[in-house]
């Protein structure tokens, strides 16, 4: 537990088979959690608290993990899961979701440059249940980005590819993703269902007007 602190990390080991969560932060900020094997546990990462800010996780291997491999909620913001540099991003895959962003006031973390549901190579499939799972009024979060490098691979999953669920999940954007393709955009390495808005989601924006924001959607 990461908690009521700031630039701790975590490096370079294994985190396996906690019954509740590998990590959890709660209301910690500036903290790193940078290469590790996390797998194993109910939730691999659980990001907790409005005080839960400006924290990376980068370039771990978070997989098998039976509920979820990364949860931010109960206001946690302006974290960044993967990154903008080289290697940055996580390999998110056979755990039961990705990666869940929830409730009200979760707002502004970036998800970026990510394996999910796939394998180290980005070539086959190593199913999560959904891909991503913005809900319960999570609002103004990025998935991707509009500059080379920070989408991410998010296929091969067991259901949804990414999921917007209730009337107060808003504002936010999906860019520059590669959904249902293998990590070339060539072959298919489908999700039953790319993108699923459902029970009122509105105002969320998918691509973009200019290239770099325009998702590929296939398989």
């Amino acid at each position: 537990v990461i908690s009521d602190t700031a630039f701790a990390v975590i490096s370079g080991i294994q985190i396996t088979n906690f019954p509740l969560g590998g990590i959890v932060i709660n209301n910690a900020l500036n903290s790193g959690i940078f290469s590790n094997l996390i797998s194993g546990n109910s939730v691999g990462i659980w990001l907790i608290g409005t005080g839960t800010s400006n924290n990376q996780i980068a370039a771990n291997y978070i997989w098998g993990n039976s509920s979820a491999g990364i949860i931010l909620m109960s206001g946690a913001n302006k974290n960044i899961i993967g990154g903008d540099l080289a290697g940055a991003g996580n390999l998110i895959s056979g755990n039961g979701v990705g990666i869940q962003v929830q409730n009200t006031g979760t707002v502004e973390n970036q998800i970026q440059a990510n394996y999910i549901g796939v394998d180290q190579q980005g070539a086959l499939p190593f199913a999560n249940g959904n891909g991503i799972i913005i809900t319960d009024g999570a609002s103004q979060n990025i998935i991707g980005g509009d500059t080379v490098g920070t989408g991410n691979l998010i296929s091969g999953n067991n259901q949804a590819g990414v999921r917007l669920i209730g009337a107060k999940t808003t504002q936010n954007k999906l860019m520059g993703n590669y959904i249902g393709t293998d990590i070339h955009g060539t072959t298919s390495l489908s999700n039953p269902i790319g993108i699923f808005i459902s029970l009122g989601a509105s105002g969320n924006i998918i691509g973009g007007d200019t290239p770099g924001t325009r998702n590929l959607i296939s398989g």
